[in-house]
C-alpha cells in the first residue's frame, strides 16, 4: 500500500490537529477544574488533552467494531478540531519564559526541544511504523474495513492509538502521530519546569533533570516514528502525579473523582501499547493502596475499577475472543493472540534483540552504533550522583519492580525501560513543596 501525502500539508494539518485538541482541552479546563476543585487550569488542560484523545480513540474503536467506518464522519470531526487549531496555542505562555531567561541550560533545553519538533516533521522510515503503526489506520481509511488479513500478524499488536491516527490520515496528516509524540514530551517537560520546589532545592536541579530526559537516545528514535510510547508515558506520569499529590485529602467525594480519572488513564495506556500493562498495573496498585489509606470504602474502589475495566479494556478482550483466540486468560497476558502462531510470535518478540537479560549493559550502552537510539545512554547514570536519598519508598518499590519484572519477561531493549528511569529521574531527585 502506497502512502501518498503532500509533506507540507501533512505537517500543517498535523500541527493544527494537535493544537486544536489542546485548545479544546484548554477551553473546557475551567469546567473540569471546578469539578475537581482545582484552579490550576494549565495542569487541568493537559489532563483534558489526554482525556479527550483517549476518549475519542475508545469511542472510535467501539464504533468500527460494530459499524462500517464512516469516512465523512471522521473527516468532519478532524476538520472541526482543525478549526480549534487556528486559535493561538495557549500552552506556549508557560513555555515563553524559556526565551527570556539568560541561562545556558534553559537555552539548551529550548534548542533540544526545537530540534525534536523539527524531527517530528520528518518522513516516517522505521520498519514498525511502516509495517503496522501507520499502515493499519491507512488500511482502514483506504478500504473502510477493520478486518485485516490473517497473514498480517503484526496487525494484532495495534492499539487504540492506531485508531486515533485515522483522524489524521483521513485528511492527509501523516505526521500526526509523530507530532503527538513530541507534544507529549513537551507537556512532560512543561509540567516538570512548573513544579514548586522546597526552599532548599535549587531550580538548577530541575534543569539538569530536563536535560537528562531530553538527551536519552531512545527519545530521538521515538519522536521520529509512529510508535506510541511517549504518549502513554505522559499519561502514566500524570496519573502518578495525581496519585502522589491529589489523593491526600480525606474528602471521599473529591477522592472519587480523582481516583476514577487515575484508573481510567492507567487502563487507557494499556490499550495504547501492550507493554504498558506492567507500569500501569504497578501504579494501579499504588493508587489503590494510597486511597485505601484515606479510609475510602473498598466497595467503591472495586466498582470504579470494574467500570473503567468494562469501558476501556473489556471491548478489546471480547474482540480478541471472537476473532483470534477463545482462551481469555491467554489473550490478556500476551501481546499476540492468534490461535495458530501466537506462541512462536510472542517468543520472537521477547528474544529478537539478542541482548542478555542477566547483563543489562545494553540498557545504557548499545552493542553497536546502529542501536544507539535503542538505549537510555550513559548520561542517565549521572542521576545516581545527584540522587536524593530521602526519596519516596513506594516509588522505589514500583520502579525496581518494573525493572526486575521487565528483565525477566519483557523485550530486552533499552527503550522499554525509559519509563522507570524517567520516574526515578523526577521523583527521586526533587523534593516538592506542592504541585505547581
Amino acid at each position: 500500500m502506497i502512502l501518498n501525502y503532500d509533506p507540507i500539508l501533512s505537517c500543517i494539518f498535523s500541527l493544527l490537529l494537535i493544537n486544536g485538541f489542546y485548545n479544546l482541552a484548554f477551553k473546557s479546563s475551567k469546567t473540569v477544574g471546578n469539578f475537581l476543585d482545582n484552579k490550576n487550569f494549565f495542569f487541568i488542560s493537559i489532563i483534558n488533552f489526554f482525556l479527550i484523545l483517549s476518549f475519542l480513540s475508545l469511542i472510535t474503536f467501539f464504533y468500527i467494531l460494530i459499524f462500517p467506518i464512516n469516512l465523512f464522519l471522521i473527516k468532519s470531526v478532524s476538520y472541526s478540531i482543525i478549526l480549534f487549531g487556528l486559535f493561538k496555542p495557549t500552552y506556549l505562555k508557560k513555555f515563553s519564559y524559556l526565551l527570556k531567561r539568560d541561562n545556558l541550560k534553559i537555552k539548551i533545553i529550548y534548542l533540544i526541544l526545537f530540534s525534536y519538533f523539527l524531527l517530528s516533521l520528518s518522513p516516517i522510515t522505521d520498519p514498525d511504523s511502516l509495517d503496522y503503526h501507520v499502515t493499519i489506520p491507512q488500511y482502514i481509511v483506504s478500504y473502510e474495513d477493520n478486518q485485516f488479513p490473517n497473514y498480517w500478524l503484526t496487525s494484532q499488536l495495534s492499539g487504540i492509538c492506531e485508531i486515533l491516527l485515522i483522524y489524521g490520515l483521513a485528511i492527509g496528516a501523516l505526521n500526526f502521530s509523530q507530532i503527538l509524540q513530541f507534544a507529549s514530551l513537551l507537556f512532560i517537560i512543561l509540567i516538570i519546569l512548573n513544579f514548586r520546589l522546597k526552599k532548599n532545592i535549587k531550580n538548577e536541579k530541575i534543569l539538569y533533570i530536563c536535560l537528562c530526559i531530553l538527551t536519552i537516545p531512545a527519545v530521538v528514535f521515538l519522536i521520529s516514528t509512529s510508535k506510541p510510547q511517549i504518549f502513554p508515558i505522559a499519561i502514566n506520569f500524570i496519573a502518578l502525579i495525581l496519585t502522589c499529590f491529589y489523593l491526600t485529602k480525606n474528602d471521599n467525594k473529591l477522592n472519587s473523582k480523582y481516583f476514577f480519572i487515575i484508573i481510567y488513564l492507567l487502563f487507557v495506556s494499556t490499550q495504547i501499547k501492550y507493554s504498558f500493562y506492567l507500569s500501569s498495573g504497578l501504579i494501579v496498585l499504588l493508587t489503590v493502596y494510597e486511597i485505601y489509606k484515606k479510609n475510602y470504602p473498598i466497595n467503591k474502589i472495586i466498582i470504579i475499577c470494574i467500570l473503567c475495566f468494562s469501558f476501556v479494556i473489556l471491548p478489546r478482550e471480547i474482540y480478541e475472543y471472537l476473532y483470534f483466540n477463545p482462551n481469555i486468560f491467554y489473550n490478556f497476558f500476551n501481546a499476540h493472540t492468534d490461535l495458530f502462531s501466537s506462541k512462536e510470535y510472542n517468543l520472537t518478540l521477547k528474544t529478537n534483540t539478542g541482548n542478555m537479560r542477566l547483563i543489562p549493559i545494553w540498557m545504557f550502552i548499545p552493542q553497536s552504533l546502529s542501536q544507539i537510539t535503542y538505549s537510555l545512554g550513559v548520561i542517565i547514570l549521572y542521576l545516581f550522583f545527584i540522587i536524593n536519598f530521602k526519596f519516596n519508598k513506594k516509588i522505589l518499590i514500583i520502579s525496581t519492580s518494573y525493572i526486575f519484572i521487565g528483565l525477566i519477561l519483557a523485550q530486552p531493549v533499552g527503550r522499554f525501560f525509559i519509563e522507570p528511569f524517567f520516574v526515578v529521574t523526577v521523583f527521586f531527585n526533587i523534593q516538592f513543596q506542592n504541585i505547581f
